[in-house]
This record gives structure tokens, C-alpha cells and sequence, in this order.
């Protein structure tokens, strides 16, 4: 089955751009805004299956040992795309949540002492991340693409996918509060290496993906995968990555890799139906400061629709429309706030 044969690429500064993976990171990034919104329950579920996993395999996917051979090098250079990025949105977020944030909404009725979300990032303890859940993505991500950096230098690489997996389920089955995302980031670098040996199976380093007349069966295996994500409706809990749980742990795996095939086969489709996008490429690019903003930009959305407008906020609770306005919103917040930061203050979001 060759998932990516048909994907269009575009060269960009000598290199070449594969359009698909573009609409894999703007789906994946606007099903973690919807994730964090009051959608109805069931939706909530399904997108919590493979949400992460989808993000984390995109990650290993677009990795390349060509353009990062030394390992020290690139510990260098994703500590200030990831770690630089963790401290400085955390301290503006953690600002906004201390004289304002904390002050309305759900917050309001919460006794979080002023130090605990600064204890809580430190310590990668989620549950007190309060003034901006999301983060806890950026050190994960780090600790995920410095170990991969490693070990997918093996011969043996292929057996690591299935290695992250038992060890992550280990931690979630005996020590599921360890500090510092230990289990979170166990289970994620599963999906980042099973990325990276996609990548390798089907295309090579440059990212140029080779062609397969009957690549078009591949679409054939929606017919199995779109039945079988939707099923983790109904057969799992809701996932919480970020809390590492995952209810019943073969469930979620089986769930999660068939929602990220599905999601490839979309993104498949798309990207030869409408090729490039401007919207989409930039939302692409975008993504990490997306996800470090977009709770700021809820919070305003939110402010401005009850004190500005007087819609109750009761109209957000459990409903579908309301909160896709709501997401969509904060992409359009967010993208003019990520220019300005890349011209002004790249440093900020790791540019």
C-alpha cells in the first residue's frame, strides 16, 4: 500500500516541498484547536484517538538526517525551535493568565496559587499547566526528535515503533505520573520514528516521493480505515495524550494509526484535487506558534463575543458550528500574530 505515491511536490529553495504533508499539518494543527474547544463529546473522542499521534508522525515524516547529520548540532537546533519557543510563549501566556486569565471562566473558581503553572512547567507536570495546557508539546517533541536522532541511525530502526510502544505502556501501566512527560514522550516517539520509516519506505531523503500507477488503490483502503477510526467512538475512552492516558492502550494504538491513514489518504486527496494553498502552506508553517497562541486568542475570541456582542457562553457548550467559528477565528488571530513575531522577534517562536 503506497500511501504517498501520489503526493504533488513543489520545489522550495532547492529542495523539494511534498503538498500533502502541508494539508497534514494544517488538519492536524485545527483538529487541536477543535480539540480544545466544548465540541459534542463524541467528536471530542474521535479526534483525541489520533490528533497527537497524527502530529507526531508528520514530525518524524518530515525529518531528515541529510540536513541534520550531527547529533549534537541538531540537539543545538531543535532546543531553540522547541525549548526557546516553551519558555517565551510560556512566560507571555503565564502573564496573561496571572492578570487576566485567571480572573474569568472556568479559572475564576480554581485556587491555583501564582507559582504553581511556572512549578508545573518546570517539573512537566500537566495537570498545573493551567495558564497554557499545550505547551507540555514543545519539550515532548524535543525529547522525542533528540532520542530519534539517535536511534534511527540503527539497521534495527524498524523494530523501534513497536520497542516506544511496549515502553510507553509499561509507564502508563505502572508509573503513569512520572515527571518531566517521560511516558508521553515513550509513546509519541513511536509514531515520530514510525514517520520517519514511512518516509523511508516509500520515498527518500529529499522528501521526493516515487510514482505508482495503481497508487489510486490506495484509497481503496478508506473503505477499511474510515469505518475503523470512527469505531473508536464507541469502543475507547477519550484520550488524554497530555495527561498520558490512553484507556485501554491496544485499542488506542489501533485506533491511532488508523486515523493517521485516514488522515493521509485525505490529505492525499486534497493535495491532488487543489495542490498548493496559500492559506493552507501558511497554516503549515505555522503550526507551533498555533498551538502556543490559540488559548490566548479563545480567551479574547470569548471576551469579545460576551462583553462585546452578549452572546452567552452557554452557546459554545457541546455544539458543533459555534466552536468551528471559534478555531477558525483564532487561525485568523493567530497567523497575522506569527508574521509579526517572525519579523520582529523570530527568536521567539524558534526562526
Amino acid at each position: 500500500m503506497n500511501l504517498y505515491a501520489t503526493n504533488i511536490r513543489m520545489a522550495t529553495s532547492g529542495s523539494e516541498r511534498i503538498v500533502s504533508m502541508d494539508y497534514v499539518k494544517a488538519v492536524s494543527i485545527f483538529l487541536v484547536l477543535l480539540s480544545h474547544t466544548s465540541v459534542p463529546f463524541r467528536l471530542s473522542v474521535w479526534i483525541n484517538e489520533f490528533h497527537v499521534p497524527l502530529f507526531f508522525f508528520a514530525s518524524g515524516f518530515l525529518f531528515s538526517f541529510r540536513g541534520n547529520p550531527h547529533t549534537a548540532a541538531y540537539i543545538r537546533k531543535r532546543a531553540r525551535q522547541l525549548l526557546l519557543p516553551f519558555i517565551c510563549i510560556g512566560i507571555v501566556s503565564y502573564v496573561f493568565w496571572l492578570f487576566a486569565g485567571r480572573h474569568y471562566g472556568s479559572d475564576a473558581q480554581s485556587a491555583v496559587a501564582w507559582y504553581d503553572p511556572l512549578l508545573s512547567s518546570l517539573y512537566g507536570n500537566t495537570d498545573g499547566m493551567v495558564h497554557n495546557l499545550p505547551l507540555w508539546f514543545f519539550p515532548s517533541l524535543f525529547m522525542v526528535s533528540a532520542v530519534c536522532h539517535v536511534l534511527l541511525r540503527s539497521a534495527r530502526r524498524r523494530m523501534l515503533p513497536p520497542v516506544f510502544l511496549l515502553a510507553g505502556y509499561a509507564v502508563y501501566r505502572f508509573a503513569p505520573d512520572m515527571p518531566f512527560l517521560v511516558g508521553q514522550s515513550l509513546v509519541m516517539a513511536a509514531f515520530y520514528s514510525f514517520g520517519y520509516i514511512c518516509r523511508e519506505k516509500f520515498g527518500n531523503e529529499s522528501g521526493a516521493i516515487g510514482g505508482n500507477r495503481r497508487a489510486h488503490l490506495s484509497y481503496w483502503w478508506a473503505l477499511l480505515f474510515v469505518p475503523l477510526t470512527l469505531a473508536g467512538v464507541f469502543i475507547n475512552d477519550k484520550v488524554a495524550v497530555y495527561h498520558n492516558y490512553y484507556g485501554c492502550y491496544p485499542w488506542f494504538v489501533v485506533f491511532a494509526l488508523s486515523g493517521i491513514i485516514t488522515s493521509i489518504l485525505l490529505c492525499r486527496w486534497l493535495g491532488s484535487t487543489f495542490g498548493q494553498n496559500v492559506l493552507v502552506r501558511s497554516v503549515s508553517d505555522n503550526t507551533l506558534a498555533i498551538c502556543g497562541f490559540h488559548l490566548m486568542t479563545y480567551s479574547v475570541l470569548k471576551g469579545i463575543a460576551c462583553y462585546g456582542l452578549g452572546i452567552d457562553m452557554a452557546v459554545f457548550a457541546g455544539t458543533l458550528f459555534p466552536n468551528l467559528l471559534l478555531a477558525s477565528a483564532s487561525i485568523c488571530m493567530c497567523l497575522p500574530l506569527a508574521v509579526f513575531i517572525r519579523r520582529h522577534a523570530p527568536w521567539m517562536i524558534g526562526v
